[in-house]
């Protein structure tokens, strides 16, 4: 995937209405999502992200569920921890449905989520729902069975995680892959910041956007440099970044949808505002163009000239003469009233005087 162009008529109205709705969804409020669908790969982990929808639920108070498969060390504020490995999906849908707490009626409309199920991974009930055609339940049964009003899902697809088909494959199923993406109410990609900021670079200059990973195709690599480092200049050396870049494309319920890039950043902005989720257009590293002015205030638009080998200013005789500079119309309102509007022309020596064509 290479990185997206910047498109400055929008990005206003996008740093408005777009991040606000991505803020609603990492948040969770008012149900904005019932299954929301991450893909992660070797160049980057959903790790982090999964870690923000985690500490902003705990805020919240909500009850979170995660269901392992392949962590061995869940995150912290997690409620309740469900070995998923070795289990059927109908274990699975019990034990999930035991651990739920049942909807109140006497909550505030504004935080309808009270569950959070947090599915590390989803190869591994993929592999489980391919396996035959005796199965009692599918994979898009078991997770319609999870959903509630007070439920909604978080899982994580890992792309670069080969799939065994089954034996006796069905040519009438749908991929399980695309019958997730059909399911989910917001499909989050996530990439590494390094990638995506040296494939902008390199379309900046109009050059081809380098390949990373698995689509090197180098015999034996499986990662590039700059896989899961985040990209934060607060950071310490010894101390590792947890940034990301991700592109949303959330769903609503009137058919619509909304596709936007966001950078998690690992830090705060400043001491005022605690968010930490903004628009990749905004960072300073994508967008060259955004300066930080003396005074810390993000100029936004400004445009460094540091590098130009002309000055773009003026000089202080320049602004001088500037002033200097009487323009006609002060002419015609020095007199007092009557003439406000006269226009003061001195006609010159290639002027030529047509009476029926220049008359007032």
């Amino acid at each position: 995937m290479t990185a997206p162009q910047a498109n400055a008529k929008t990005v206003q109205y996008r740093r408005t209405h777009n991040l606000l709705l991505g803020t609603r969804l990492l948040s969770q409020r008012g149900a904005p999502s019932p299954f929301t669908l991450i893909l992660d790969s070797l160049e980057q982990s959903s790790t982090p992200l999964v870690e923000e929808y985690i500490s902003r639920a705990k805020l919240l108070r909500v009850n979170i569920i995660y269901l392992s498969f392949t962590t061995l060390r869940p995150p912290k504020d997690v409620t309740k921890i469900i070995k998923g490995r070795g289990k059927s999906l109908e274990a699975l849908q019990r034990e999930i449905a035991a651990a739920t707490t049942p909807a109140s009626g006497g909550q505030s409309e504004s935080i309808k989520v009270q569950n959070i199920v947090i599915i590390d991974s989803l190869n591994h009930l993929v592999s489980i729902s391919s396996e035959g055609a005796g199965l009692k339940m599918g994979l898009s049964s078991f997770l319609v069975s999870i959903l509630e009003p007070s439920v909604t899902i978080i899982a994580t697809y890992h792309t670069d995680i080969p799939r065994i088909s089954a034996t006796t494959h069905n040519a009438y199923n749908p991929d399980p892959t695309e019958l997730l993406k059909y399911l989910c109410t917001t499909l989050i990609t996530v990439y590494s910041p390094s990638h995506i900021f040296a494939q902008k670079r390199a379309l900046d200059k109009s050059l081809p956007p380098p390949s990373f990973g698995l689509d090197e195709g180098i015999e034996g690599s499986l990662t590039s440099l700059g896989s899961n480092t985040g990209w934060c200049e607060t950071c310490g050396i010894n101390e590792k970044s947890r940034g990301l870049i991700y592109e949303l494309e959330h769903r609503r319920m009137s058919g619509r949808g909304v596709s936007e890039w966001f950078f998690l950043l690992c830090h705060a902005p400043s001491k005022k505002s605690k968010e930490r989720l903004i628009l990749l257009e905004d960072h300073p590293a994508y967008n060259p163009t955004i300066v930080e002015s003396p005074s810390g205030n993000g100029s936004g638009g400004a445009v460094e000239d540091s590098n130009l080998t002309f000055s773009l200013g003026l000089t202080a005789k320049q602004k001088s003469d500037r002033e200097g500079v009487v323009l006609p119309y002060f002419d015609a309102q020095s007199e007092e009233g009557g003439t406000g509007g006269r226009i003061l022309y001195v006609p010159g020596r290639e002027d030529d005087w047509d009476d029926e064509e220049d008359e007032i």
